[in-house]
C-alpha cells in the first residue's frame, strides 16, 4: 500500500488558504530513508525517524522566531511530527503546533491490512 500524493500537504494548503497564512509545503525534507512505520512500537517509530528530517537550505532564517503548524493526516504515536518539531525547534522556531486529521486510539489499533479494508 503506497500513497500517490501528499495528503498532509493537500490539507495544509486548504487550511492555510482558509486562514490567510503562508503555506510552506517543502520546508522540511526527508534526508534518510526509513522503513514503514506500520506495525512498529512507539519506541521503534521514534528510532526509525530519528535524524530523518532536515530543513531545506535557507529555511532556518525564514522560520526563525515564527510559529509553525505541522499538519499530519494520521497520528499514531506522534513520532514523525515529534522528529519534525525537534528540527524546527533546533532552528529557532518559536512554537510548533500540530494539527492532525485522525489519530489512533491506544489499545484500539487494528491489524487489518489495507487490502482487507477494501473487501
Amino acid at each position: 500500500f503506497q500513497r500517490r500524493y501528499n495528503q498532509a500537504g493537500e490539507i495544509g494548503r486548504h487550511v492555510a488558504r482558509m486562514n490567510g497564512v503562508v503555506f510552506l509545503a517543502d520546508s522540511l525534507r526527508r534526508v534518510k530513508r526509513t522503513r514503514s512505520q506500520i506495525g512498529l512500537s512507539a519506541g521503534a517509530r521514534r528510532r526509525n525517524v530519528a535524524g530523518a528530517f532536515q530543513l531545506k537550505d535557507g529555511e532556518g532564517t525564514r522560520l526563525l522566531g515564527k510559529v509553525v503548524v505541522l499538519i499530519d493526516d494520521v497520528r499514531t504515536t506522534g513520532a514523525t511530527v515529534e522528529a519534525c518539531a525537534r528540527v524546527l525547534a533546533a532552528h529557532g522556531v518559536l512554537a510548533v503546533h500540530v494539527l492532525c486529521v485522525a489519530r489512533v486510539v491506544p489499545g484500539e489499533e487494528e491489524t487489518i491490512s489495507p487490502l482487507e479494508m477494501l473487501a
